[in-house]
């Protein structure tokens, strides 16, 4: 059992009879506790040496829910004060909250209870107390920012054993993880475990020592709050100006628990806004245009330990954004933000982009220490995470959207997301072209459970590589892209489709769900493989070897029917042709029963060798004796007349065959052809199977 903080603030002044504390009675199971049962409710209050006051609180109407106010009689003196509440039944038995330690805050003397103008020895041993005080606050707040530092270590280490498993292979995976281990320096740190470790380390010691050097608690600038005498609660007041005040003078701008509504800040160089943590101190939007935060052109920032609330999500993106992270330099090469951290933040709410990264980076300058993202969450964004137009060399860990319309958009190069979820979204991740696109990682993260595309590549035309990680339900699509490679890791989309203009993809030692990829739609004469894959049931799955590079072989004029398909190289291809004489409607003996399931491209040409004539023949396509593709072909002297072409779907047993009429359609009569012979050529190219 606890005591919930309901009022937005942390301490009092002596004397004050104004400000109310709220408290709420929780039960083991987070559940408000009724305390008009009981006979006697008491808030007990007391410091180091014992009780000092005992309140009767007032009970309000929500359940748990009790307040309080000192009186100008209520003498406890100054200092941390212990707080307690007792519920005394009918039988005398009683129970006192919370169970564990108590709820603590600060009673500081105010100016009304110091004597004299002079600055006495009492008055220097005041202050000096005082100070130590602080000192110790900030130092509670610089260990709270590195507890989160350490979860993030933690969640870190939870993926070693599987990226071991990857790193160990003796693949070209393995150059692949091995490129992972060199940090955003250029520096090898042998393995990938190791070089996490060093970069949570420099991270925690840069946030400890920000914080313990330039720290300023936000109450410092209360009087600068302009409706602080018209809102209720410290919730409600404007705090836009009394941080800005903070950022301003290049200091970090410390949070207490509460929450604190704001207008858009922006931040400077080496300036930072740090919590003590994403379910203690919030910071709340008060607009539903513009970006929350700004770090342009803002090298050395800190970010850290707080949640960012919006608005309220939106279907399209509004640009209305959390955190944007940009430049407002004309010219790429004058991009210089560098060496910023953003850790331990949620962002909920916003019509954009929860994480907004662009142009950091200039060409042809130093390469890296851009910036890291670690321990970061979206929820009801439009967009969780972002990296535009040269926000390139990031070094992100422990990313998590969900509920949010696109979890995570790339239009970079040079990105590095490991350990992270983009599950649950409308759509999971969209890599885009852009300037020097691609050629990025991710590494050991889950695209599961998403409506739309779990994975989107648009026009990537440097590569992209997905290492040990899982793709189940939604769409997978490589459209326009080139380079890219899927390793270790789970395919189980409903549906794989690559277009005309994809380039080469690798899919290697993927373990395929045979139960969920149900179409995988090839198109065009693109190059793709399937290597090592393995199927949960089957054991090696039926998509390795198949490169599906379009292959169409024509027989010979006088070649004969062959019953048997023919397989090429290590492809699995079925090819048959199919050639007919004189001018009969249809040739049974010309008929192929598909053998096994799978997307067929089926050609049929007309040749004609004739020296006059203007009849019109029509060819078709026929499956089980249904018409599925159908043309008008006109006659013409020697060579071949055109074709008729269509992709489908066949499954075993299913019977397709060519059709033939030379009958003029407008007329219905015969059309007489001098030519001794007329042939036609059906071609059938199995493209990929279907599992």
């Amino acid at each position: 059992m606890r005591l919930d903080k309901l009022h937005n603030f942390s301490g009092i002044k002596q004397g004050d009879t104004k400000r109310v504390f709220r408290l709420q009675a929780l039960d083991d199971d987070e559940s408000p506790i009724s305390l008009t049962g009981y006979n006697s409710v008491k808030v007990v209050i007391g410091n180091d040496k014992g009780k000092l006051l005992e309140l009767t609180p007032t009970l309000e109407a929500q359940t748990g829910v009790f307040s309080f106010s000192f009186d100008a009689d209520d003498l406890i003196g100054n200092g941390e004060m212990k707080l307690e509440l007792h519920l005394s039944d009918s039988n005398g038995k009683v129970n006192i909250l919370p169970e564990r330690g108590y709820y603590e805050f600060k009673v500081e003397k105010s100016l009304d209870t110091l004597q004299g103008s002079n600055v006495s020895s009492y008055t220097l041993n005041y202050f000096m107390t005082e100070f130590e005080k602080k000192n110790t606050v900030l130092q509670d707040v610089a260990d709270e920012a590195i507890t989160t530092a350490n979860q993030a270590k933690e969640t870190s280490d939870s993926v070693r054993t599987e990226l071991d498993a990857v790193v160990g292979r003796e693949t070209d995976s393995d150059a692949m993880s091995r490129q992972a281990a060199v940090n955003a320096s250029g520096v090898d740190k042998v393995n990938l475990k190791q070089r996490l470790d060093d970069d949570y380390n420099k991270v925690n010691e840069l946030l400890a020592e920000t914080v313990k050097e330039r720290g300023v608690n936000i109450y410092k600038h209360e009087d600068t709050i302009p409706n602080k005498n018209v809102a209720a609660t410290p919730a409600e007041w404007n705090w836009t100006t009394a941080i800005q005040l903070i950022l301003d003078a290049g200091k970090v701008v410390l949070l207490p628990e509460g929450t604190f509504s704001h207008h858009s800040l922006n931040l400077l160089p080496e300036s930072a806004i740090v919590g003590v943590g994403v379910h203690k101190t919030k910071l709340k939007y008060l607009s539903s245009t513009g970006k929350a935060i700004n770090a342009v052109d803002s090298p050395k920032f800190l970010l850290a330990n707080f949640t960012l609330i919006g608005q309220g999500g939106s279907a399209t993106d509004t640009g209305n954004d959390g955190i944007f992270v940009s430049s407002a330099k004309t010219s790429e090469a004058e991009y210089t933000n560098r060496s910023w951290v953003i850790q331990g933040i949620r962002i909920e709410s916003f019509g954009g982009t929860a994480f907004n990264v662009e142009k950091c980076i200039s060409p042809g300058g130093a390469w890296g220490r851009t910036g890291q993202l670690m321990n970061l969450q979206a929820y009801n964004c439009y967009r969780g995470f972002k990296f535009g137009i040269r926000g390139e060399y990031t070094e992100s860990l422990n990313l998590m959207a969900w509920a949010c319309i696109w979890g995570i958009e790339i239009a970079a190069g040079n990105t590095k997301i490991t350990n992270s979820q983009f599950d649950d979204n409308a759509n999971g991740a969209k890599l885009t072209g852009g300037t020097n696109n691609g050629h990025g990682q991710f590494i050991g993260c889950s695209f599961n459970h998403n409506d739309g595309y779990c994975v989107l590549l648009d026009g990537v035309s440097y590569g992209h590589v997905f290492n040990g990680c899982a793709f189940y339900t939604g769409e997978l699509t490589v459209k326009s892209s080139a380079g890219v490679i899927f390793v270790g890791g789970l395919l189980g989309p409903n549906k794989i489709t690559l277009d005309s203009n994809t380039g080469a993809t690798l899919f290697d030692a993927m373990h395929v769900r045979e139960d969920s990829v149900s179409t995988i739609n090839k198109i065009g004469t693109n190059i793709y493989k399937f290597t090592n894959c393995i199927e949960r049931n089957t054991g090696l799955s039926k998509l390795n070897n198949y490169d599906c590079t379009a292959l169409i072989l024509r027989r010979s004029a006088n070649a004969t029917y062959t019953a048997s398909p023919i397989k090429v190289a290590m492809t699995v291809r079925d090819l048959e042709v199919f050639r007919g004489y004189d001018y009969s409607y249809r040739y049974s003996s010309n008929q192929y029963t598909v053998g096994e399931k799978g997307i067929y491209e089926i050609a049929f040409s007309l040749d004609y060798l004739i020296s006059s004539g203007s009849g019109v023949q029509l060819a078709q396509i026929n499956k089980n004796g249904a018409v599925i593709a159908s043309s008008q072909l006109a006659p013409k002297t020697g060579g071949a007349s055109g074709v008729v072409k269509t992709t489908v779907l066949l499954d075993v047993g299913d019977i397709v065959y060519p059709q033939l009429s030379d009958t003029d359609i407008a007329t219905g009569t015969r059309q007489v052809v001098a030519s001794p012979e007329t042939y036609f050529t059906m071609t059938l190219v199995q493209r990929v199977p279907a599992v």
